[in-house]
């Protein structure tokens, strides 16, 4: 009745009703959609959708909420809605996890020159991050 693809898609859907995917899951999720996509904006609000599922999942799993940052701000040039997403991350995260609030810094850092009119200043294309995938490499940023 479904052939071998339609049967296989129907088993996939019956595991995630399942075993529904966790935050960390849909975070590498969106990040491949990013990596494989065309660059197209579908490509980007299937990732974005993904990351928003991800943080209300867990709104501590602070990665989601880098790479929605770093998405609002790189591919989108939305610097305003970047800094509110990394301003909640901010307000989220614990003081202990260093290295995610160092990660969120440097992208405010970014976000508030361009917000400012300062794109020039802004060093997203020379940094590789856990978090972000390719999706700030110096081609996919703008």
């Amino acid at each position: 009745v479904f052939g071998t693809l339609g049967a296989f898609q129907f088993f996939r859907l019956i595991l995630r009703t399942i075993n529904p995917p966790n935050a960390e899951q849909l975070h590498k999720e969106a990040l491949g959609i990013l990596k494989k996509g065309d660059g197209s904006t579908k490509s980007r609000k299937v990732a974005k959708r993904k990351l928003k599922k991800s943080i209300a999942k867990d709104p501590n799993y602070t990665p989601s909420r880098i790479s929605l940052a770093a998405i609002q701000l790189y591919q989108e040039d939305d610097p305003k809605a970047s800094l509110d997403t990394i301003q909640r991350a901010l307000d989220a995260i614990p003081l202990t996890k260093k290295q995610e609030r160092k990660e969120l810094k440097d992208l405010k850092l970014d976000a508030e020159a361009m917000d400012a009119n300062l794109g020039h200043m802004v060093k997203a294309g020379s940094f590789a991050n856990p978090y972000l995938g390719d999706i700030c490499s110096s081609t996919n940023w703008r």
